[in-house]
């Protein structure tokens, strides 16, 4: 309990000391990451709201066509059914595709906002064993 006594109390820190200055220059870094992070956060979300408007316009304007090639075109007894049968696989492999391509864009895009715009600094690398050998072999470090 005593030597809680001897530790360093917050009124001995001042403006002027250097880890005082580096955890404000952290601070503002940190908070301007986190106001750049939320702005990449709110356009990702409007990208992503725009490409679901997007392919839900695409697949209405390819089921209208659909729909208007459908009753116009009318086959014979052996070809009737292909014909409706390719229809409906079209439409199909289209909805696929699109879904596929919607899935693809938005991970993508949110792949991007969960980026992390800031790292911290790597720290400096240990010698390997190879080089902490030599060392002791030799008695100094390598430049």
């Amino acid at each position: 309990m005593s030597d809680l006594l001897r530790t360093p109390r917050a009124q001995s820190i001042t403006a002027t000391d250097p880890q005082f200055e580096r955890a404000w220059a952290e601070y503002g870094l940190q908070t301007a990451v986190m106001q750049a992070q939320q702005a990449k956060a709110f356009y990702g979300t409007q990208l992503v709201i725009q490409l679901y408007r997007e392919t839900k316009i695409t697949v209405k304007e390819a089921i209208d066509i659909m729909v208007k090639i459908d009753p116009t075109t009318e086959y014979g007894p052996p070809y009737d059914e292909m014909f409706r049968q390719f229809n409906v696989d079209l439409m199909a492999d289209l909805y696929d595709i699109v879904m596929k391509a919607l899935r693809l864009g938005a991970g993508g895009i949110l792949r991007e906002i969960d980026r992390t715009l800031y790292l911290p600094p790597v720290p400096p690398t240990q010698p390997g064993l190879f080089t902490r050998i030599l060392i002791g072999i030799t008695g100094e470090a390598q430049r």
